[in-house]
């Protein structure tokens, strides 16, 4: 079991070497899309009437399966590489030009791959089937692949990019805590306790998505639900289902999706365990001295702040010579050296008069013209006091 810092760095390793991979290894590391969980809930639509959130779970408990698959085997989702390949960089391990070639290839991969995995499904016959009268027909299948595409697409761009930034917080967070994890079952567990969450929640996931559409375009084209040139019979509009597809989802999810992965996800735990911690801190020290304008000796004299951020001692106005003081403890005549910038009014004679030397005559090392004097008397301590009340 990896600590939470251990498994940062080991998500921006992962990161690095991506950015090293060559660009057809990323492009064939492509997802294969959620189609037992909407084979199994297809089947279930009398499940969907009575109780519509039944069904959402049972896709819920089966897509995470996808995503546990790609996690071990060491593929590449563009929802994770907008975490990993950011957080490379922010550590220094990879080149912002390979951060953006990375997710730009795994994105169009992604897009390749759903669309190859449909067609795959499609000439399985999995989602049209043959009717009366030769007539193709949408399999249960189908028809939930038809439903999901035709509400996805009529949502909006903005529920689109929110939705796909919950998505993809869930889905980073599921890579980072199956980093922690140096066994299978860890890593199931992990993945699939975020995985199944934004698939009940109702996020938007674009390389599940890519899977979904395809499929969806496929049965409505085959059983004359939409036709191509825009004699819209679903929607009501005059656009191609792919337009529709591509302009109202695809876009808006990917961009929700990239979202918190390399601004939530990456730069956030390299804040707290990477080297934008370090960075920071290193502001935070020096904004700190920059608000420490003046240092003073006994002459007060201001020392520059580009002095103290470039890490020059303070300066010292005056040093105290602790030979010499002893010396003015314990001489007779006593003779007093200026140490710390002591002005003469505060030495006194016996009589209470002060001395008639001024500082200057002090700083040089001038001998009083009285043989003896004193520092002032320090006031009566409590054990004085009461041993006078006794007298």
């Amino acid at each position: 079991m990896k600590t939470a810092p251990e498994a940062y760095h080991l998500c921006a390793e992962r990161g690095a070497s991506l950015c090293k991979a060559p660009s057809w290894v990323l492009v064939l590391q492509s997802t294969m899309g959620g189609l037992l969980s909407v084979t199994v809930a297809g089947g279930a639509n009398q499940l969907a009437i009575d109780n519509p959130s039944l069904r959402s779970f049972i896709i819920a408990i089966l897509f995470p399966i996808n995503l546990v698959i790609i996690t071990v085997t060491g593929g590449l989702l563009f929802t994770g590489a907008t975490f990993t390949t950011p957080a490379a960089w922010l550590e220094g391990k990879a080149t912002l030009v390979n951060v953006f070639r990375v997710i730009g290839l795994a994105w169009c991969g992604n897009m390749i791959g759903g669309i190859l995995f449909a067609l795959l499904v499609h000439w399985c016959g999995l989602l049209v089937e043959t009717g009366p009268a030769n007539v193709p027909v949408a399999t249960a299948a189908g028809k939930l692949f038809l439903s999901i595409t035709q509400r996805k697409i009529s949502l909006g761009w903005s529920k689109v990019v929110a939705r796909g930034i919950g998505c993809n917080w869930l889905v980073c967070m599921a890579v980072y805590l199956a980093s922690m994890s140096d066994d299978f079952l860890g890593k199931f567990i992990s993945v699939y306790m975020c995985i199944s969450a934004f698939i009940a929640c109702g996020f938007e996931h674009y390389p599940a998505n890519a899977f979904t559409f395809p499929c969806g375009v496929i049965v409505a084209k085959e059983t004359g639900a939409y036709d191509t040139y825009g004699n819209a019979a679903l929607y009501g509009t005059n656009n191609a289902m792919e337009f529709d597809v591509i302009w109202n989802n695809i876009v808006p999810s990917s961009i929700g999706n990239w979202l918190p992965g390399t601004f939530i996800m990456a730069l956030g735990l390299s804040t707290i365990y990477g080297s934008m911690f370090k960075k920071v801190d290193r502001y935070l020290n020096l904004n700190h001295l920059s608000n420490c304008t003046t240092i003073s000796g006994s002459t007060n004299r201001e020392q520059p702040k580009a002095d103290l951020e470039s890490g020059a001692k303070p300066k010292v106005a005056t040093v105290l010579d602790v030979t010499k003081l002893v010396t003015v403890v314990s001489a007779t005549p006593t003779q007093f050296v200026s140490a710390g910038g002591i002005p003469a009014a505060a030495l006194t004679t016996r009589d209470g008069n002060a001395t008639a030397d001024n500082a200057t005559d002090l700083d040089e090392g001038s001998v009083f013209t009285s043989s003896t004097y004193s520092l002032p008397q320090l006031p009566p301590s409590g054990a004085e006091k009461r041993e006078a009340k006794r007298e």
